[in-house]
């Protein structure tokens, strides 16, 4: 016998999303919690827009969303949703456009702005290196090695194995390490790393991922 969804049931699998990078970035960090929540619900209302074909003649899409239906929504009084407003306003993720008395603003939703990474004044280049060397280091200890030459003529060895190798070998075989390794990065959230941390990272995940004692 099959079950069937209900009138009550249809909203069971649909969910607010709210963008990451709210909390990541320090242009909205300091954002209060009903300033995002609220642009949340502003992002997830484009939807009725877009059914309703609420565009201006410049092509932008726009909202129409009382402060009255979020203060039900979110069981909030006027003053903190004025206030989120106002925050949102601030920061350029919202513009309301005023229709006349008596009728709601229109509502127009700011992309967020992607936050410009700026490297620190050390030599990203040698500082990776170094990085790396420990953990050339830190392999050689786990293999009973004393030298970081031991360790790159295993690295040479374990090359020619997979070249001798390469005849038995599909090629699908490569292309799933690569996606595994590419999924576990993806996993880690590198994103929310700023460049250089993010370039030492990677560079991590990819000797532990193809060696042979540091496996991820």
């Amino acid at each position: 016998m099959m079950n069937f969804y209900k009138i009550n049931e249809t909203l069971q699998h649909s969910y607010y999303q709210m963008p990451q990078e709210l909390f990541c970035n320090e242009k909205y960090k300091k954002l209060s919690i009903e300033s995002k929540v609220i642009y949340a619900f502003l992002l997830n209302r484009m939807n009725l827009s877009r059914v309703n074909k609420w565009i201006n003649d410049k092509g932008e899409i726009y909202l129409i969303y009382t402060r009255k239906e979020i203060q039900s929504k979110l069981n909030l009084s006027d003053k903190p949703v004025t206030r989120a407003f106002k925050e949102l306003r601030e920061t350029n993720l919202i513009k309301e456009e005023k229709q006349g008395f008596g009728k709601p603003n229109l509502i127009y939703i700011g992309k967020i702005e992607q936050e410009e990474l700026k490297i620190n004044d050390i030599d990203i280049d040698n500082y990776t290196e170094k990085v790396l060397a420990d953990n050339r280091i830190k392999e050689d200890y786990y293999i009973g090695e004393n030298t970081i030459q031991d360790t790159e003529n295993l690295r040479a060895n374990k090359n020619d194995n997979k070249k001798h190798k390469n005849n038995n070998i599909d090629v699908s075989q490569s292309e799933r390490e690569t996606k595994n390794l590419e999924d576990i990065k993806q996993k880690c959230e590198l994103y929310l790393f700023k460049e250089n941390q993010r370039n030492i990272i990677e560079n991590t995940l990819d000797l532990m991922f193809y060696s042979n004692n540091l496996k991820i």
